[in-house]
């Protein structure tokens, strides 16, 4: 195990091998190697027994197991006689310093939590270019409450309120400093347990560059994405390769594991699972901003087809409007294709250039193309719709000195409502398609189809005599107003999708 956590259980007496070994830990660290400690304890068979049924009750029992077993545990791993330490290479894979370099230009803050030692999280952290030689490093560790409050306080002083200046700083911190920021797990244990402690690290979070949290425990790397997830109201994603991440990825929003050397823990409690670390970058920047963008317009266009739809029946006294097989397909089949397509498969720019210029993320960052003023604008303009389709075909057919007539029946309030219905239905899907903005065969496909099987819809279901509709379908599509007024609404639609794909 680590070494902070072997040292403290290790018998009496063993002093010079303890420093002699923790020389060695802090030199592999420096090199950036991997370091664990090896220690262990002879049992006679008779304590071994007695502890092996106490373990077994504990691992069976069906109220606070956890707390039991741990106990246990601390029962056993005590008094150890120290063997020695490892040390090895754990080279990073290929692309990480790139991947991160374009997260952190899309405006994404990464935190490293990490079981390493202080030297060795430093060293990965150089290699991962989450630190640089031009930073401000400023280290908050040790085991006692008291100094780890002072170290706090200091690096919070100088940030935040620019009181004091640390005794081990010569250069006075400028606004355009990079400040990086690395704690111990030692250190991180009081800081969790203290309500001010944890709201200076919140307040402390936006001020730096870089954060490192090294030699955490699997619990604290869960509590600290806790902490940036609720006290920043942010949305947190954890990545990790290992058994001991899989606290860390299911406390987070998005879970991400990497299947490989570690065993396949992580993977199978993530949301998503990768073979490297670098295709996070196309998991993020591309497909990332592409569900950002289509979640958003799908919504937003959604709520804009029913606002249109509805408010013509509030126009008209909310009496019985529309043809009721109108109501029943309208959702079911007139307008659902468009805004499905919309949803899964529209691109606001390339693959390419979502990795070219990162930057594009920060509209989902920033909420930009889902907001409530946006969401305001497009239900604003579903009323607006909807006035100008009844109201333009209510003046028509009142002004109109022609009543249709239809095998001896007046058949205008029929034709009316027909007509509203067939003009909402080809602007709901015509908004759709012009605010998609990757246009291809697919959606070309699915406009023609839909607007074919609409008027298709009327003229079939008005063929039989026994419809509610009889006849209209035929008496509206042979009409030169009714033509002149879809055409019409059409262009004043066609401006308002531009309006709104601007804003």
């Amino acid at each position: 195990g680590a070494d902070n956590v072997i040292f403290d259980r290790l018998a009496d007496g063993q002093e010079k091998l303890i420093e002699k070994t923790s020389t060695d830990i802090d030199n592999f660290s420096s090199d950036g190697l991997r370091t664990l400690t090896v220690a262990y304890r002879v049992l006679d068979e008779s304590y071994y027994n007695s502890w092996a049924k106490k373990y077994q009750e504990a691992s069976t029992a069906i109220n606070e197991r956890s707390s039991k077993i741990d106990a246990c545990a601390e029962e056993i791993e005590k008094e150890l006689i120290l063997l020695g330490a490892t040390a090895i290479e754990d080279k990073l894979q290929e692309g990480v310093p790139e991947c991160i370099e374009r997260l952190r230009g899309a405006g994404i803050k990464i935190w490293v939590l990490t079981g390493d030692k202080l030297e060795t999280a430093i060293n990965i952290g150089f290699a991962a270019q989450l630190l640089t030689k031009d930073m401000r490093l400023w280290i908050v560790k040790g085991s006692k409450k008291d100094t780890v409050q002072k170290q706090l306080d200091n690096v919070y002083a100088s940030l935040i309120t620019g009181d004091t200046v640390p005794h081990d700083e010569t250069e006075p911190i400028h606004p355009d400093d990079t400040h990086a920021f690395i704690v111990d797990g030692s250190a991180l244990t009081h800081l969790l347990d203290d309500e001010k402690a944890r709201m200076k690290i919140l307040e402390l979070s936006d001020r730096f560059h870089s954060v490192i949290c090294c030699r955490v425990s699997p619990l604290q790397k869960a509590l600290v994405v806790e902490l940036i997830r609720r006290g920043k109201r942010s949305t947190t994603l954890a990545i990790g390769d290992g058994a001991n991440d899989v606290s860390m990825i299911q406390a987070a929003n998005v879970g991400v594991g990497i299947s490989g050397q570690e065993g396949m823990q992580a993977a199978m409690a993530a949301d998503y699972n990768i073979a490297q670390f670098r295709y996070l970058k196309k998991l993020l920047l591309v497909h990332g901003h592409w569900d950002y963008m289509r979640i958003a317009e799908m919504i937003l266009n959604f709520f804009y087809k029913n606002v249109i739809w509805v408010f013509p029946v509030l126009w008209f006294s909310a009496n019985i409007f529309y043809d009721y097989s109108f109501v029943q397909l309208y959702n079911m089949l007139f307008t659902v294709a468009p805004v499905v397509v919309l949803g899964t498969i529209d691109q606001s720019v390339t693959a390419s250039y979502c990795l070219k210029y990162p930057s594009i993320y920060n509209l989902g960052i920033k909420r930009m193309r889902y907001s409530k003023k946006l969401f305001a604008i497009y239900f604003l303009d579903g009323i607006w719709q909807s006035l100008v389709v009844y109201f333009t075909f209510y003046f028509v057919y009142s002004l109109s000195t022609n009543v249709t007539m239809l095998q001896g029946y007046d058949a205008g309030s029929t034709e009316f409502s027909t007509s509203v219905a067939l003009s909402v239905i080809v602007i709901a899907n015509l908004v759709v398609v012009f605010n998609t903005y990757h246009w291809n065969w697919i959606v070309w496909t699915i406009i023609i189809s839909e607007i074919v099987f609409i008027f298709s819809y009327i003229l079939v279901y008005g063929a039989f005599s026994e419809s509610p509709i009889y006849g209209i379908g035929q008496q509206l599509i042979s009409e030169g107003t009714f033509w002149f007024v879809e055409m019409v609404q059409s262009d004043n639609d066609i401006i308002n999708s531009v309006q709104q794909t601007n804003y």
